[in-house]
């Protein structure tokens, strides 16, 4: 009976892994940033950047009914900010068109629904160069 048991979680493990890769049809960062991407990180959210092809990514960490929000500056005058609602634990790519000379800086906040950030869950300032 143990052996039976042990073959059939092998074989089911297998079997997720062949249906997984042939439902593979977006792309690898689907479910994220690139790993090497800087990010902001607060209690609330997380801003990453992503050089190549000028992306911020955006993610809500809590199921507490804020939303984030990504603050983003830089050399080419006004701010830009990208918003999510998705809720909990889905990414949101916001696409921008930055010179490749170009620095961005961008932070993260939780934002409650009327609008004002959430205290204390905003994350640090993070700056790089768009160059991707």
């Amino acid at each position: 009976m143990f052996r039976k048991s042990v073959s059939s979680a092998v074989i089911s493990a297998a079997s997720l892994a062949v249906v997984g890769g042939m439902a593979f049809a977006t792309p690898a960062y689907a479910a994220g940033p690139p790993p090497y991407s800087p990010c902001s990180i607060g209690k609330g959210g997380k801003a990453c950047f992503q050089a190549k092809g000028d992306k911020i990514w955006l993610l809500d960490k809590k199921k507490d009914g804020n939303y984030v929000r990504a603050f983003v500056r830089g050399q080419w005058g006004n701010p830009k900010d990208c918003k999510s609602h998705k809720g909990k634990g889905h990414w949101k790519v916001c696409n921008y068109n930055w010179p490749e000379s170009a620095t961005v800086g961008f932070s993260v906040a939780a934002i409650k629904p009327n609008g004002s950030p959430q205290s204390g869950a905003s994350g640090p300032e993070q700056t790089a160069p768009v160059g991707g």
